[in-house]
C-alpha cells in the first residue's frame, strides 16, 4: 500500500517537473505578464482582474474534488 502511494507521489512530482520545464522553455509566464500589462498598467485594475480570475477559477472545481477521497460509508457486519 505504501509503495503504491509513493509511486503515485513520484509520478505527480515527475509530471510537475516536466510541466515546469515546458513552461520555462515556452516562456509562458512572461507572455502572460505581457498580455496582462497590455490590458492595463494600473495596479488597482490589475488586482481587480486578478481577483476576477481567481473567483472564476474557484467556481470550477475539478471532478476529483467533488468526491470524497475516503468512503464515509461504514460497513456493517452481516448478521445471520
Amino acid at each position: 500500500d505504501s509503495a503504491m502511494m509513493t509511486a503515485v507521489i513520484m509520478i505527480i512530482i515527475s509530471f510537475s517537473i516536466a510541466m515546469g520545464w515546458l513552461l520555462a522553455i515556452e516562456q509562458a509566464p512572461q507572455k502572460m505578464a505581457e498580455a496582462t500589462f497590455a490590458l492595463t498598467e494600473n495596479k488597482d485594475v490589475f488586482l481587480g482582474l486578478l481577483l476576477v480570475f481567481v473567483i472564476l477559477v474557484g467556481c470550477c472545481p475539478s471532478s476529483s474534488m467533488s468526491r470524497p477521497a475516503v468512503s464515509t460509508r461504514r460497513r456493517m457486519p452481516c448478521s445471520k
